[in-house]
């Protein structure tokens, strides 16, 4: 026994030294093998591109993305999207939640597309919430502060904003910019708005060729003005549908 622990004082230094070796080789395999499991990631579906509100997911609409790690709330499967309407826009290459899919017969909206410009537009792009204002004066020379707009649709979202084409165009404030100084190649003339079914009758009508009386009013928040309410009491309400041709010998 005396001569062993001369033995074990003189090799224990390179005991440790391979000790300390093998430690390092598991914890370098133990983060290699992580970084390689990350690298490879989760595959979940996603947006093959810009997808607007309450757009009815196709198939087509979807493609596939990885993610390093689980997205709570996020669909797993395309048939979970697949038939159903999303409740708010979803950018190309992001993952769609279970909480933004909404059965179509469960949704009391209807989309309306009116005629916009640049400056009724209000800078409004797609996602917004935006009231919608009729304004016309009862006479071209009656316009005045407060005065001349009614509020017919409240807490409606912008689905697209479309040039006279029917084509996307950008929207923002930079776009509103280039328009006033006349610069915009492809201003917007058309917005579609998702709607409660009860003020579609009310909007409509800013459907109509070279009608111009429909005004967007981008919030932040739901609420705030009592639909049918002039703003100033002395505006137009929207146009009622025009009497018939009186009736022969009257």
């Amino acid at each position: 026994m005396a001569m062993r622990f001369p033995l074990l004082k003189r090799i224990w230094p390179y005991l440790l030294a391979v000790a300390v070796g093998l430690g390092v080789a598991a914890f370098s395999f133990k983060t290699l093998k992580g970084e390689a499991t990350s690298q490879v990631g989760i595959r979940f579906p996603v947006a093959a591109r810009d997808l607007p509100p309450y757009t009815l997911i196709q198939a087509q609409d979807l493609s596939w993305g990885t993610f390093p790690s689980e997205l709570p709330g996020a669909i797993e499967n395309p048939a979970e999207a697949v038939g159903k309407v999303l409740s708010r826009g979803v950018p190309k290459d992001y993952p769609l939640r279970v909480s933004d899919l909404k059965d179509p017969g469960s949704l009391d909206v209807q989309l309306v597309s009116v005629n916009v410009d640049s400056s009724r537009l209000g800078g409004a792009r797609p996602g917004d919430l935006v009231d919608v204002y009729w304004i016309q004066p009862a006479e071209k020379t009656a316009w005045a502060p407060g005065t001349g707009a009614t509020l017919v649709a409240q807490d409606a979202r912008v689905v697209s904003v479309l040039d006279k084409n029917g084509q996307p165009v950008d929207t923002g404030q930079g776009l509103v910019a280039a328009a006033v100084q006349g610069t915009a190649t492809r201003a917007p003339a058309i917005a579609v708005l998702a709607v409660k079914a009860g003020e579609v009758k009310s909007i409509i009508p800013g459907a109509a060729q070279n009608n111009t009386c429909i005004a967007l009013v981008r919030k932040f928040k739901e609420g705030g003005g009592q639909v049918g309410v002039n703003a100033g009491g002395q505006g137009n309400s929207p146009p009622q549908a025009a009497a018939g041709p009186a009736s022969p010998g009257k």
